[in-house]
């Protein structure tokens, strides 16, 4: 029985295989190429006009006369959507045209094992045997769990006021800290600036998202005649390039306008709006 059933086997892996090109299917080729590997010969010919999309039983009429063509010849065609690819596999059985159909989805590569497929069942066709299972994918690792990190580094650059009593431009240095939450990055930022006659300190909660940044915090501005402690808000768009560089730049809102007047003569004025653009470098630190 077993060198009866290898002999059946054998005829039908030594039959010719027509394989229905679709152009409008981008792993035509490849399919081609792994069926080629799998089974004696397959012949490669167009497929009827509006083939892919038509029904079934349309698709059985379409390639009846080829199976009539040659004794157990079996015809086969690729079609799929977004998420899956099936083959359909045509062939005769005792006297009745029939089509089986075999699915997978896209993810991992499907192509190989659907070739493999269609091997297995154009040996089986003329048996008795049930339609084969198609071959399972192995199996796959979970995915890593990403450890949690942080992303420390510093920046220097230059900050100003748009108004003209602000105090002129000052350079800028600054720390940051920021832990990896999800696509976010959230953490704190420690800075001095020094202009020509003040000195600030800042501390401000700060967030990262895409090219987006925002934070909230307090200055101390060491003046003689400025407010102590200003608050500030910030948006802005920062980068972080190959290597850690980093570039931003931040328009600062001050909701406390901090005004300082001598009779008429006004002395200081912060203004509503200030400016920052700066560059730095990032390193991720993981905390495994």
């Amino acid at each position: 029985m077993v060198l009866t059933l290898l002999s059946l086997i054998g005829a039908a892996l030594g039959q010719d295989v027509v394989l229905l090109a679709q152009d409008h299917l981008p792993e035509q080729v490849r399919f081609h190429q792994e069926l080629a590997l799998t089974l004696d010969e397959v012949k490669l010919q167009p497929a009827p006009e509006a083939f892919a999309r038509a029904p079934m039983a349309t698709q059985l009429e379409a390639v009846r006369p080829m199976l009539a063509a040659e004794a157990r010849q079996a015809v086969v065609w690729l079609d799929g959507d977004a998420a899956k690819l099936w083959v359909s596999v045509a062939f005769v059985d005792k006297d009745r045209a029939v089509i089986r159909m075999i699915d997978l989805p896209r993810d991992p590569d499907p192509l190989p094992r659907l070739a493999l497929a269609v091997r297995e069942l154009v040996a089986t066709a003329y048996t008795t045997e049930p339609s084969p299972e198609v071959p399972a994918a192995p199996s796959a690792q979970p995915p890593p769990v990403p450890a949690e990190a942080w992303w420390i580094g510093g920046s220097a650059g230059s900050a100003i006021s748009i108004h003209s009593l602000a105090g002129g431009p000052r350079a800028v240095l600054a720390a940051q800290a920021h832990r990896e939450v999800g696509r976010l990055e959230l953490g704190g930022e420690l800075t001095g600036q020094l202009g020509e006659d003040q000195l600030h300190l800042g501390l401000a909660a700060t967030g990262r998202f895409s090219m987006l940044s925002a934070g909230v915090g307090g200055e101390w501005v060491h003046a003689d005649w400025a407010l102590p402690i200003q608050p500030r808000l910030f948006l802005g768009l920062w980068h972080r390039w190959s290597g850690g560089l980093t570039t931003q730049g931040r328009v600062y809102f001050h909701p406390i306008r901090d005004q300082v007047d001598r009779g008429d003569q006004r002395l200081y004025d912060t203004g509503w709006v200030g400016l920052r653009l700066s560059v730095g470098w990032d390193q991720r630190v993981s905390t495994d």
